[in-house]
């Protein structure tokens, strides 16, 4: 192999490695997709010739998931001192406990949108009746307080 493909190698899997350190659930809109772009990573670094065992790619996977599910993350860690599961069985069982919790879409917006809404404006740029809702207007928009 000549000098400049091995630094270009080298560079790609310092990437590699990079993208799959820094890939974490909150900077995806589902599970679905953490989890295929986590498997994609893993095997181009193995086409690399950077092999990470079944062991590291569970401590990993389970490392970047952060604090999105930290019962499930403790309870799966725990269970992996006795058992190390396969990467596709951990994919598979945190797509189907993001579905039973009903967090399997936009985890990217999940606590990003908080205190926001409260001039949210619809798509004319009428204020959202619902967030007027309580702040002393009645049911036909006169304030409650001057009556």
């Amino acid at each position: 192999m000549s000098l400049s493909k091995c630094i270009i190698s080298v560079n790609l899997r310092y990437t590699l490695e990079n993208e799959l350190r820094d890939c974490r659930l909150d900077k995806f809109p589902s599970v679905d997709e953490y989890g295929s772009k986590f498997k994609t990573l893993i095997k181009s670094l193995a086409g690399q010739r950077q092999i990470i065992d079944n062991k590291g790619q569970v401590i990993l996977f389970l490392s970047n998931l952060g604090s999105s599910y930290p019962l499930w993350v403790t309870a799966k860690r725990s269970a992996a001192r006795k058992e190390v599961p396969e990467l596709d069985e951990l994919i598979s069982e945190l797509i189907d406990e993001a579905r039973v919790e009903g967090r399997n879409e936009n985890l990217a917006l999940v606590g990003k949108s908080k205190g926001k809404d409260k001039d949210k404006k619809d798509k004319k740029g009428k204020k959202d009746k619902k967030t007027d809702a309580g702040k002393g207007k009645g049911k036909d928009g006169q304030c409650t307080h001057c009556e």
